[in-house]
C-alpha cells in the first residue's frame, strides 16, 4: 500500500474534491489526537496549513493519503 493511501472521499466530512480546483488532490491528514480530516474540513489550503478541527492547539499532523483529483468531464 505504501506510505500514502488513496481515498474515495474524506473519511471525516465526505468531501470528494478540493475547493482549489478539479486538478488538485484533496489531502487527508491524521492528527496526534487520532482525528482524520482533509484540506476542506480543516480550513487548510494552498496557503494555510490544515489544522485539526478538534483544536487549533493540536500538533503532530501527518498526511496519510489523498482523494485523487476528479477532472470535470
Amino acid at each position: 500500500m505504501g506510505n500514502s493511501d488513496r481515498f474515495q472521499a474524506c473519511p471525516s466530512c465526505g468531501a470528494t474534491r478540493s475547493g482549489y480546483g478539479a486538478n488538485v488532490d484533496l489531502n487527508v491528514f491524521r492528527c496526534s489526537c487520532g482525528r482524520v480530516y482533509c484540506d476542506e474540513c480543516s480550513g487548510g489550503g494552498l496557503i494555510s496549513l490544515p489544522r485539526c478541527p478538534e483544536s487549533a492547539y493540536h500538533e503532530g499532523m501527518k498526511k496519510i493519503g489523498s482523494v485523487p483529483a476528479q477532472p470535470k468531464q
